[in-house]
C-alpha cells in the first residue's frame, strides 16, 4: 500500500465549529474510536476497506490525512476542506517582499 500524506490545517474557531456538519453533508463519516475524527471511503462499503482520508478536528485546527490510495478523490477532499476553512477566515493578508 502506497505510503500517506499528512496535512495540518490552522483555522479559526468559527471554521471548526461549522467544519463537523460540512464533513457529514460531504459523505464523510465519524470514526468508531474518536468522536472527533472522521473517514471518507469514496463511496466503497466493502467491509474493512480502508479510508481514502482520515481527518481529525483538533483544538486550533485540523488534521488531514490522505492514505495514497486514490490520490485524485484525495486531491478533490483536501481542496473542499482548505475552500470550507476559508470561507470562515478572517482574510488573508499578502504582503510583496
Amino acid at each position: 500500500m502506497p505510503m500517506g500524506y499528512e496535512y495540518h490545517l490552522s483555522c479559526t474557531a468559527q471554521a471548526l465549529e461549522q467544519m463537523e456538519g460540512f464533513l457529514l453533508r460531504r459523505g464523510w463519516e465519524r470514526a468508531q474510536q474518536d468522536s472527533s475524527q472522521f473517514e471518507h471511503r469514496g463511496g466503497r462499503t466493502e467491509p474493512n476497506t480502508w479510508p481514502i482520508a482520515t481527518l481529525a478536528l483538533e483544538k486550533a485546527g485540523l488534521y488531514f490525512c490522505d492514505h495514497g490510495n486514490a490520490r485524485g478523490l484525495s486531491a478533490v477532499l483536501f481542496r473542499d476542506i482548505v475552500d470550507e476553512a476559508l470561507a470562515h477566515s478572517d482574510g488573508v493578508e499578502v504582503t510583496n517582499p
